[in-house]
This record gives C-alpha cells, sequence and structure tokens, in this order.
C-alpha cells in the first residue's frame, strides 16, 4: 500500500491501460492527463509524464 500524487489537482478519473503496465490520471481543476508506470513487482505507480488537457475528465482505451 502506497500514497502517490495525482500530478495535478482533483483527480477525476484513474484508468489502467491495457497492458497494465501505464495509470493514467483525469486530472480536471488542474487541466491535465498525468502518467504513471506501474512497477510490475509492487504494484505502486510512479509518475512519468503529463500533458496539458483542458477540463480533462476522463481517460479512454478505444
Amino acid at each position: 500500500v502506497a500514497t502517490v500524487g495525482c500530478g495535478g489537482h482533483w483527480p477525476r478519473d484513474l484508468t489502467l491501460d491495457p497492458s497494465g503496465q501505464w495509470l493514467y490520471a483525469a486530472n480536471e481543476h488542474s487541466g491535465n492527463v498525468s502518467w504513471f508506470a506501474v512497477d510490475a513487482e509492487t504494484g505502486i505507480p510512479r509518475h512519468a509524464g503529463s500533458v496539458e488537457v483542458p477540463a480533462a475528465s476522463c481517460v479512454v482505451f478505444a
């Protein structure tokens, strides 16, 4: 169990990619989507980057 910052403000949605290797946080109030590499052994996500997305509310894989 760990506490990890969301990389922004007001995380509206958390989504794992289909491989389970990446976690995405849509941060509505800061207007960005942050992504995190998920450690295969511990499951703890590590912040890897972010991109500006005005009013981010969800991340969907099609």
